[in-house]
């Protein structure tokens, strides 16, 4: 795991623009980015209302979510921001809350783990936004991934500063590969 701090308030889709021309030049090959996002609460559900009284205020649950790029080598950032806004949701592995059982739920991660460096995504990008808070002076967000390479690029902005984190297999990856790799990535930010 490595991580660069960098000025500015850089946004998911500066990420995978950037992140995409980096490995694009690296390897000459088509890149598949995974974007993890998040399903929100519609805002006429009484979850979304803390006002609402007790126990019908938010819960905690899994409201991950994951779009799939292809061939982003291949876009300019704006190009990568529409895809972002209009690529369809997948599904999650973990199913809905109830929905799947604990044996179905385990095989499936089972599979995907043994499958993973032939399935999925060049990278995922997982971006926390903007964190305010009193007395915070560093985040870091190492976000994970079962499938593909392995290489997750996560970020998150406290100030006016972003901090963007890399993760790659230690079977994969060393520490100098993974700092040449996200120092390539933020001089294309």
């Amino acid at each position: 795991m490595v991580d660069l701090t960098v000025p500015g308030g850089h946004r998911t889709s500066d990420l995978v623009h950037a992140a995409a021309s980096a490995l694009g030049a690296a390897g000459g090959r088509r890149v598949a980015i995974a974007v993890g996002a998040s399903r929100r609460t519609p805002p006429d559900d009484p979850a979304a209302d803390p006002a609402a009284g007790p126990g019908t205020g938010p819960r905690i649950a899994d409201r991950s979510a994951l779009l799939r790029l292809r061939d982003v080598e291949r876009m300019d950032r704006d190009q990568v921001r529409e895809a972002i806004r209009s690529a369809p949701v997948e599904a999650s592995p973990h199913g809905e809350e109830g929905v799947r059982s604990r044996l179905a739920a385990g095989l499936l991660g089972a599979g995907i783990r043994l499958l993973a460096p032939r399935l999925g995504s060049s990278l995922l990008v997982s971006h926390l936004g903007r964190v305010d808070g009193t007395g915070v002076d560093r985040l870091l967000f190492h976000p994970v991934t079962a499938g593909g390479s392995g290489l997750s690029l996560g970020a998150v902005v406290l100030g006016d500063t972003t901090t963007v984190t890399l993760r790659g297999r230690a079977r994969t990856w060393n520490d100098d590969g993974l700092e040449q790799l996200l120092e390539a990535i933020v001089d294309r930010l």
